[in-house]
C-alpha cells in the first residue's frame, strides 16, 4: 500500500500508508515497509511529537535533526516574541526520543497517545521526510473534508506557488538553498 522512495540513507521518502496497532502497555510496532528502509547506523532510534491536525509525527533522527535546526533558527531569531518562546516550549516540551525493541516496536507515550487519540488501531502515513500516525476515525474525518475539487484547487494552487519560486530570482551573493528540505512538513 505504499514504501518508502529510498534516495540514500539521509533522504529517504516515506510515501503509502500501513495499519498498525497499540498493544496493551503502548508500544507500537512500526510497519516493515517504513521501518526496514530507516538508516541501519540509527539502530531503531526515531523522534515523536506532535504533529498538526491532530497527528503523531514520526522522524529519523538525521531528518529531525534537520527539521529541529530549522524551525530553532525560526525561533531564536523571534525569541523576544511570545511566538518564538511558545515554539521552543513546544518542541521542548513534546519531542520524545525513542528506540525500537527487537521485534520493531516503539513505546508511545501516554501525553503523544492522548493528543493524537491513538487507542488501538492506528493508521501509519508516509508524508515525504516523515510518517504521521492516526487514528483511524479521525484521518478519515479529515480526508473527507478534501473531495475532488478541493483536491484540484490545492494542487494547482501549490503547483502555481511552487512555479512562482521557480522563477524567482536568486539575490547576488545568496547561498542556493540546501537539498533534501521541505518546508511544508509540520514539526
Amino acid at each position: 500500500m505504499g514504501a518508502p522512495l529510498e534516495i540514500g540513507w539521509r533522504n529517504v521518502v516515506f510515501e503509502g500508508s500501513k495499519g498498525s496497532r497499540l498493544d496493551e502497555k503502548g508500544r507500537m510496532p512500526v510497519p516493515a515497509v517504513f521501518r526496514s528502509h530507516l538508516d541501519p547506523m540509527s539502530q531503531g532510534a526515531l523522534v515523536l511529537t506532535r504533529g498538526f491536525d491532530g497527528c503523531m509525527l514520526v522522524y529519523p533522527p538525521q531528518q529531525w535533526a534537520k527539521r529541529r535546526e530549522d524551525l530553532l533558527a525560526l525561533a531564536d531569531h523571534d525569541y523576544e516574541s511570545a511566538r518564538g518562546r511558545r515554539l521552543l516550549r513546544f518542541l521542548s516540551r513534546n519531542t520524545e526520543y525513542v528506540s525500537s525493541d527487537s521485534q520493531g516496536r516503539i513505546l508511545v507515550p501516554d501525553h503523544l497517545r492522548a493528543y493524537a487519540d491513538l487507542d488501538h488501531q492506528v493508521l501509519v502515513v508516509g508524508v515525504g521526510r516523515h510518517l504521521e500516525v492516526w487514528d483511524p476515525a479521525r484521518y478519515d474525518a479529515y480526508e473527507s473534508d478534501l473531495n475532488q475539487e478541493n483536491f484540484e484547487d490545492l494542487a494547482q494552487e501549490f503547483l502555481h506557488r511552487a512555479r512562482r519560486e521557480e522563477s524567482r530570482p536568486i539575490p547576488v551573493g545568496a547561498a542556493p538553498a540546501a537539498e533534501g528540505g521541505d518546508p511544508g512538513e509540520a514539526p
